[in-house]
Formats: C-alpha cells, structure tokens, sequence
C-alpha cells in the first residue's frame, strides 16, 4: 500500500511542475526550443518594420523558427542585428535572404527565408542577406495615392461645377433661362411653320418640279449624245488657240505699231505742209484753180446744151454742111 503523500509534498511538487512550464513557456515565446536542436543565423537590418521578438521565420510558408534577439551594432550605426533561431535539420543555402514581411491585413511581421541557389549551405552563426518588404498599408498607400489625388481632383472640379451651376441658376439666370427657352420654342414653331409652308410650296409646284428635272435629264443626255462633237469642238479650239500661241503675235503687234507711227509721221508732214502732198492739202490756190475750171467747164456744158450745132454738125446723107460764121 503506497503511504499517504503529505500536503507540503503536493504543493512542492505542484510548484516545480509550475515554474518548469513557465520556464518552458518563457522559452517558447521567447523563440527559444527546449527540446530539439537548433542553429542561430544573424541578419542585419537598417529598420524592422515592426519585427519583433519571438515572430516567427517560414521558408516557403512553413515555420521554421522564430526570432530569438534583436540588438543594436555597435558603433552607433543604426544597424539591428535580429537573431534567428531555426530548426537544424533546415539547410539553407549561403546566398538566401531573410526578408521581414507582413503575415496579415493588421500589420503582424515575420521573416520569410528566400532559399538561394547557392551548392554551399548556411553555417550556424552565419549572417544572412537581409530585406524589408514594403509592408502591406505602404503598398496600399502607394497603389492609392493616384486614386486620392484623381478623386481629390474630380471634387475640385465637381465643387467648381455646383459653384457654376449655383451661380447660373440664381432668379435672374433662371428668369434668362427662362426667356431663351421661350424664345427657342418660338424660333421652333416659325421653322415648324416655314417647314409646312415649303412642303405646300413642293406639292403646288411638283409638276412644275418635275418638268425642270426632265429638262435637266434632257440635257444631259444631249450632252451625253453629243459628246463627240462637244470633244471636236474643243479640240479645235485647243488646236486654234495653239496655232494664235504659235503666231508671233508680239512680231505682228510690233510691226502694226511701227507702221502706224509711220503713218503718224506722214500725217504730220502733210499737215505741216512738207512734200507734195502737202502742198496739195494745204495750197489754196489748187482749189481755186479747180473751181474756175469747173465754173468754166460748167458755163461750157451750158452753152453746147443751148446751141448744140455749134459744137456738133451731123448730116442724114453724108453731106458736110458749111459751118456758121461765126465757127470760122
């Protein structure tokens, strides 16, 4: 029979099973495995990013280990150095990169292990190449950016928008508006009108319409009919209008004008009274002479008219008659 255990014993024992689970406890969230081995690799970040300790490490989404420490280099640098606590029995190539990267819509970080193709594999206490993702809100912020500033355009414009139409429909605009509108619908009822006035104006001269149309078919079959001779008519044109080019208009242009101030010249010597033409238009005496002859020549006609056989004897037999005295 097993002897009765006292009270002291079970708060003893009660007490070390309790500090062994919160050691173990600390050591979980803490990154740190108690039960298994496991390898330290460092990285060096210029910001975490909201990293923290005990987040956990994924390659390819499978956790792997978690974040043991994160620390300040030396040297006032700025540079954190995390330190990564995975799993032995997870090889790593040399030239894999740890990249802080965000685990959920609310911010929450992990490290993710970007495998290399490096044949060497990571050595515990190695330092790994290092990144930071942009986290999700930046991305969003980012990609969002050009929407806001679009949307914030487009208020302005539709802000402008109501301004103007706030201004354009006040009483006196809406009292304009109004008034256009009237004055539109008038023009449209006289265009409506003028429309119907031209419509009876097409039916009362449709005959007339359509003998203007058969006029112009006519025409245009003749023109259509004759299209040979219209085509010899102009190519006689085109071949006088050749032959006018060809003359040489300005040689003949040129002699008219020589000869006509030729003539000019003959003109006025006449007029001058230079050569014998000249004389003859100018001289009086000429003239003077002719009308005497003329006078004379004219009291002549009148006396042979009067007194005929003075001038002209003529006999029936042949016989010549013994002429006046007065013809001795």
């Amino acid at each position: 029979m097993f002897k009765k255990v006292s009270n002291e014993t079970q708060i003893g024992v009660l007490a070390a099973v309790s500090i062994s689970l919160l050691i173990l406890g600390y050591n979980y969230l803490k990154g740190n495995d108690m039960f298994s081995s496991s390898n330290t690799y460092y990285a060096r970040y210029n910001q975490l990013d909201g990293l923290d300790i005990s987040n956990p490490i994924k390659i390819n989404g499978v956790p792997v280990g978690r974040v043991k420490e994160l620390d300040l280099e030396q040297g006032n640098t700025g540079i954190v150095i995390a330190t990564f606590s995975i799993k032995g029995k997870v090889n790593i190539p040399r030239n894999s990169q740890a990249q802080i990267t965000s685990s959920d819509l609310l911010g929450s970080k992990e490290v993710d292990i970007m495998l290399g193709n490096s044949p060497q594999f990571a050595q515990n206490g190695d330092t790994l190449k290092s990144n930071v993702q942009e986290n999700l809100s930046a991305s969003v912020q980012k990609e969002m950016l050009p929407i806001k500033e679009k949307a914030e355009a487009l208020l302005g414009e539709l802000d402008s928008t109501v301004t103007s139409i706030n201004a354009v429909l006040n009483p006196e605009a809406r009292k304009n508006l109004a008034k256009s509108i009237a004055s539109i619908q008038t023009t449209l009822n006289n265009l409506s009108a003028t429309t119907g006035t031209f419509d009876t104006l097409l039916k009362r001269n449709a005959t007339r319409l359509s003998e203007i149309f058969a006029n112009v078919q006519s025409i245009t079959v003749n023109l259509k009919n004759n299209n040979k001779q219209i085509n010899d008519l102009i190519t006689n044109l085109s071949s006088i209008t050749d032959s006018v080019k060809r003359a040489n208009i300005g040689a003949v242009i040129t002699n008219a004008k020589t000869s006509l101030q030729s003539v000019n010249e003959v003109m006025q010597k006449i007029n001058k009274g230079q050569g014998t033409l000249g004389e003859l238009v100018n001289d009086t005496s000429l003239y003077n002479h002719l009308s005497e002859s003329s006078k004379s020549l004219n009291d002549l006609l009148v006396d042979v008219k009067a007194h005929p056989k003075r001038y002209v004897h003529f006999s029936l037999f042949g016989k010549k008659d013994t002429p006046p005295a007065s013809a001795k």
